[in-house]
């Protein structure tokens, strides 16, 4: 309160907040709808927010673990088939880039190369 304006001591100390948003409501009831409506328009609900965000990383988890399986299945099969190592006779150039000799394209062998393919996906 100012000095100019003072209001009686007595009557807000003894008031509690459902008595003054009733009072508010009484005298002005468009301006409180309005204010309610504001309020419910910019609320931002954090915890829904953070659900959904750690929803989307646990997808994006598992994107990567099955590319990941790919690619060890991808890399235990070369291995068995005696193409992981310096073997250049079992490597051809393809128009595309490097491919097995059976005609697989090499690009998906590689960690890099999946994550690669993901995207494109």
């Amino acid at each position: 309160t100012s000095q100019s304006n003072p209001l009686p001591s007595s009557l807000f100390p003894t008031w509690t907040e459902h008595e003054c948003v009733w009072l508010l409501h009484t005298l002005f009831p468009a301006f409180m709808n309005g204010c309610r409506s504001l309020g419910s328009y910019l609320y931002v609900d954090l915890d829904k927010q953070a659900r959904q965000l750690l929803l989307a990383l646990q997808e994006q988890n598992k994107d990567i673990l099955l590319v990941l399986r790919d690619v060890q299945i991808c890399v235990q099969s070369i291995q068995a088939n005696g193409g992981g190592g310096g073997n250049s006779t079992a490597r051809t150039a393809g128009a595309q880039g490097t491919t097995v000799a059976g005609g697989m394209p090499l690009m998906g062998a590689t960690p890099t190369g999946k994550i690669k393919e993901l995207q494109e996906r």
